[in-house]
């Protein structure tokens, strides 16, 4: 029963979690009922204290969550998590109006490594971040029009047999996603009597996109719209499934699934900060599918900027920069991002002796063309953690993973933050099939696994080599 509601949790979790803003948003909703207080990267951080909870958020889409030990030193090191907010999606362009034989469409680019054609003949609805004018302000607000909107149609199978055989779409052209029929649209009547058109919003959008976020958002005015950053995601909602309702059914469970993990352990970490010597610290960032060479993204300067100002403000007359260096020696990094389970109808693209099977907890990556992080250093540390009993906790189980020699390898923010900082890294993941679909095949128990994992991580002791 105890994994059920954690899958249930889970589903909920993504049903609202449609795209990196909402994702930060509801995690951010969450940890403030948990008693954690709101950064501003602009403003100075003089209330830091230990056994503060706090959040720093960047651009609205990559978020940092953490909680100083009230025995923390500064030089004492932290225990950081990392995972990402963003999931290959279609994104609209920021000129998308298009029409073609009575149909009236919207302009999308791929953003990511999606498997495409799973977006085709789904229902599509629209989410994501709107700029707009208020008062000669501007003010960013969120957006969510949550029913069937979009579709992006097959060719019915008599008229191209071939390319049904193949599927190879012009994902330029054949990637369009209708909206209406240009006649007969209300909202585009509409549109025209408020008269903005294609020399409006970045010379382009859509009109019946600027009369939905109107209407959605209680604007006098589809003019006070600057911009947006707008995707599309997949109206059928996540759900629990199989048999036993073992499964979870959903989008974006890579790397939401992760942002779960991060949010519950570092939530059901909060009552054991009383003997903590280290800060517990958790990025999630934007921007991983696309290289995370972003003002928000992994690559950034926000790791280091967030860890230095914390480190800083307890160092008091010591040397700012020996406690910052110290700190990041004595750290210890978990990336997280999902791994792929042994497919039952593709096992032969594994490597034989390591499966990551159904039910046998997070996995450990491993590259030694350092794709991923782990070292056989950062590897035992992990396995020690999982192994401990600690505070009563009980072992949770783990698998290795490596890529066939004839395959190729993914990557994450892992080796990233690791050359970057010189933090000691190990890169993990729990698993799933259909990555990057837009429908996903998940796990609960080894979700359940995770949050286990993670939540030792962060409450029990990190083994040293010392």
């Amino acid at each position: 029963m105890a994994n059920r509601n954690v899958g249930k949790q889970v589903v909920d979790f993504l049903t609202n979690c449609t795209d990196a803003f909402h994702t930060v948003a509801h995690i951010e909703k969450k940890l403030a009922s948990f008693n954690f207080e709101t950064l501003n990267e602009v403003k100075e951080w003089s209330n830091l204290k230990r056994g503060g909870q706090y959040i720093v958020k960047r651009n609205s889409s990559s978020i940092c969550m953490f909680a100083i030990g009230e025995k923390y030193q500064p030089g004492n090191g932290i225990k950081l998590l990392s995972g990402h907010t963003d999931s290959p999606c279609l994104k609209l362009k920021p000129v998308s109006r298009k029409s073609s034989e009575g149909f009236l469409q919207v302009g999308v680019q791929l953003y990511g490594g999606g498997i495409w054609h799973t977006w085709f003949d789904k229902d599509l609805a629209l989410c994501g971040r709107v700029i707009v004018e208020n008062e000669n302000k501007l003010e960013e607000r969120l957006v969510k029009i949550d029913r069937p909107l979009l579709k992006i149609p097959n060719i019915c199978v008599h008229l191209d047999r071939e390319y049904h055989k193949k599927f190879a779409p012009n994902l330029e052209k054949q990637a369009v996603p209708i909206i209406a029929a240009v006649e007969k649209h209300a909202l585009l009547q509409a549109a025209k009597e408020e008269k903005y058109d294609k020399t409006t919003c970045e010379g382009g959008t859509c009109p019946v996109v600027l009369q939905l976020l109107k209407e959605e958002l209680q604007l006098d005015s589809a003019k006070s719209i600057l911009d947006f950053d707008l995707c599309l995601y997949d109206h059928h909602k996540p759900s629990l499934g199989g048999a036993y309702d073992e499964f979870i059914f959903s989008a974006r469970q890579d790397n939401l699934v992760s942002c779960y993990i991060a949010m519950e352990a570092i939530i059901d970490s909060t009552n054991s900060l009383k003997d903590e010597e280290k800060i517990r610290m958790a990025f999630l960032f934007d921007n991983e599918e696309v290289g995370s060479m972003s003002f928000q993204g992994a690559d950034s300067r926000l790791v280091e900027s967030i860890l230095r100002r914390t480190v800083e403000h307890f160092s008091g007359n010591q040397s700012k920069d020996e406690m910052f260096e110290m700190t990041l020696a004595n750290s210890y990094h978990i990336s997280m991002d999902m791994a792929h389970y042994v497919h039952p109808n593709y096992a032969e693209k594994h490597e034989d002796n390591m499966k990551p099977k159904i039910g046998g907890g997070p996995v450990i990556k491993i590259n030694c063309n350092q794709r991923y992080s782990s070292s056989g250093r950062s590897q035992a540390i992990l396995r020690a953690i999982a192994d401990s009993t600690e505070n009563g906790s009980q072992p949770v189980p783990v698998q290795k993973f490596a890529v066939r020699n004839d395959s190729p390898c993914g990557t994450t923010v892992g080796p990233m933050i690791a050359s970057r900082l010189g933090i000691e890294s190990v890169d993990i993941g729990v698993g799933c099939l259909s990555m990057h679909s837009i429908r996903e095949t998940g796990y609960v128990d080894d979700v359940k696994h995770g949050v286990d994992l993670i939540t030792k991580f962060f409450t029990n002791q990190v083994p040293s080599f010392e």
